[in-house]
């Protein structure tokens, strides 16, 4: 089983995401760094869930360091999560969990876990949004979160866990083209892609 270091707290904060409609969906005050994450959100429809934004902010700041869909977030590379598809949706770093049944009594639990263990470290609070672009679908859970202790001078030299989703035509041919570009220093700690036509 999974044990938290002693100095960890566990954050939890439910949620109703309504059509069309923005919630905070988590709020850290002071320094720190989150080290697991996840979303339980209900129903449980994964396609539905790709117009779900989450944006990240740091230390007050007014605009997103991140913002994408969640699902790109923890890395679900296919609005329908089944067949062959399976196979890449879980990594160490972040993934999905499917819906579960308890057998006795028979119960059954009709969400979706989506969840990260990718390191955000915050030197002034941080803020996490849920942007619902759907016209029809709301959604309802709860956030958690393990959040431990980081000094304010730890987490700035740590930087900012930054990302954004990109969508660029593919020409035929045989020239290189430049899907990604990033601006200054940095490291990359993760990378979807997913073709289609």
């Amino acid at each position: 089983s999974f044990r938290l270091p002693a100095s960890a707290t566990k954050r939890q904060q439910d949620f109703v995401l309504p059509a069309k409609g923005r919630i905070t969906a988590l709020t850290c005050a002071g320094s720190g760094e989150i080290t697991h994450l996840e979303f339980h959100v209900n129903p449980a429809l994964t396609g539905s869930l790709r117009q779900v934004l989450i944006e990240i902010f740091y230390d007050g700041q007014a605009e997103p360091a991140l913002r994408m869909p969640v699902t790109d977030f923890v890395g679900v590379p296919h609005p329908w999560t089944n067949g062959r598809w399976d196979q890449s949706l879980t990594t160490l770093a972040a993934g999905l969990r499917y819906p579960w049944y308890i057998h006795t009594p028979r119960i059954h639990y009709p969400e979706v876990t989506l969840y990260s263990n990718l390191p955000m470290p915050f030197e002034r609070g941080l803020r996490i949004d849920l942007v619902n672009r759907s016209a029809d679908v709301q959604f309802a859970g709860f956030t958690l979160a393990t959040v431990e202790p980081l000094a304010p001078a730890k987490a700035k030299e740590a930087g900012r866990l930054c990302g954004t989703r990109s969508l660029m035509p593919v020409t035929p041919g045989a020239d290189l083209q430049s899907l990604l570009q990033f601006p200054g220093p940095g490291q990359l700690v993760g990378l979807g892609l997913f073709l289609t036509g």
